[in-house]
């Protein structure tokens, strides 16, 4: 959501004039500069521009403030101070800067979340990329909004034979996680089947939240509403979706056969690139695992059933204990859905004995 920055020095001017209080009440947006009061020091009267806002559930603001006020040298001091409201950062403009605080409110509310978790949904929060658009339904497109609480989730439909997801917003969002899951909600449904929206969203949305490296919320089965209960109003909103669509189009529950089709890059590459992608692959995570060259090796790439170019086979030296075995194809399954495609997937082939005179 964009937010326009303030004038910091335009707001201390009225302040002193007395004349803030007048305007206070004509500043659409802005109700935290009704108990705002600035400082002396730059750096304190933005942090209390800052923390008014969070008291209020103000979940963003800009504040534009020149380099005469604000000198190069507290940015880091400013930046260390902010970061413990939400997430900040400042870029220049002009003759000056515009800090920006996005997610205030959230760095408390991820104090009950578990700790995979509150790296991605920072990093979403500071990038919001679905939240507040306004969707109209344009060539044949569907439009369905569902409601929970005040929060929203509005989608665009191509009533196909597809039925695919075009395009996905939210707004209203009750909390900082929830606006962060919800856009991150946003992302993993496009271009995908309304009815793998509701089965599949929340959970790759989770997924792009998730740090791997990092233990998991739960040990077993892994699923968004195990994961955190602000997953939960989200996976009821992308069923909602589903079914008011269904309802729409006059619709029977169908059973859900989508498969993602591999990305364009993948797709662009020939038999000998896909190969040296994927042994590039394999040798940085033998890197990152502790594992030496040989422990992992390629053997072939094949098509699936569809006749894609994405079950990837693999064999392991002796080196490898069998108990080892399924954890590190796990792991070497994510690292290549994450950093090649999220199509791939990894099968473990032994291979034959070829000493002829122990196979006798």
């Amino acid at each position: 959501m964009d937010t326009s920055p303030i004038q910091y020095e335009t707001l201390v001017a009225e302040f002193e004039n007395g004349l803030l209080n007048a305007l206070r009440g004509h500043r659409v947006g802005f109700d935290y500069l009704e108990i705002w009061v600035p400082d002396e020091d730059p750096v304190k009267g933005i942090l209390n521009m800052a923390e008014s806002a969070e008291a209020l559930s103000t979940p963003d603001i800009a504040v534009a403030v020149r380099r005469s006020t604000l000198p190069a040298a507290r940015d880091g001091e400013l930046l260390a101070l902010l970061s413990q409201l939400g997430s900040a950062s400042i870029t220049p403009a002009g003759d000056g800067v515009v800090v920006n605080v996005r997610g205030l409110g959230m760095v408390s509310a991820l104090r009950d979340v578990h700790h995979g978790l509150r790296d991605g949904l920072l990093r979403r929060l500071a990038d919001l990329k679905h939240e507040g658009l306004r969707l109209e339904p344009h060539d044949g497109l569907v439009r369905v909004a569902v409601e929970e609480g005040p929060a929203q989730l509005c989608v665009l439909v191509e009533p196909d034979a597809g039925h695919i997801v075009r395009a996905a917003c939210h707004v209203g969002a009750r909390t900082p996680v929830e606006r962060a899951i919800l856009d991150a909600l946003c992302s993993a449904i496009l271009d995908t089947p309304v009815d793998d929206a509701a089965d599949h969203g929340a959970i790759r949305a989770m997924a792009s939240l998730h740090a791997v490296e990092l233990t998991r919320p739960v040990a077993g089965v892994l699923h968004p509403v195990n994961a955190d209960p602000a997953f939960v109003p989200v996976v009821r909103m992308a069923h909602a979706i589903r079914d008011d669509y269904w309802a729409r189009m006059n619709l029977p529950p169908r059973y859900n056969e989508f498969d993602q089709l591999p990305s364009a890059s993948w797709l662009g590459l020939d038999a000998a690139e896909r190969m040296s992608r994927i042994s590039a692959a394999i040798a940085a995570f033998l890197t990152e695992a502790g594992l030496t060259e040989g422990d992992i090796r390629l053997l072939r790439i094949d098509d699936d059933l569809h006749g894609q170019p994405v079950r990837i086979l693999v064999t392991f030296g002796n080196g490898v204990a069998p108990k080892e075995k399924p954890p590190a194809m796990r792991a070497l399954e994510r690292a290549l859905k994450r950093g090649v495609d999220q199509s791939l997937q990894l099968y473990h082939e032994q291979l034959k004995d070829q000493n002829a005179i122990r196979r006798l």
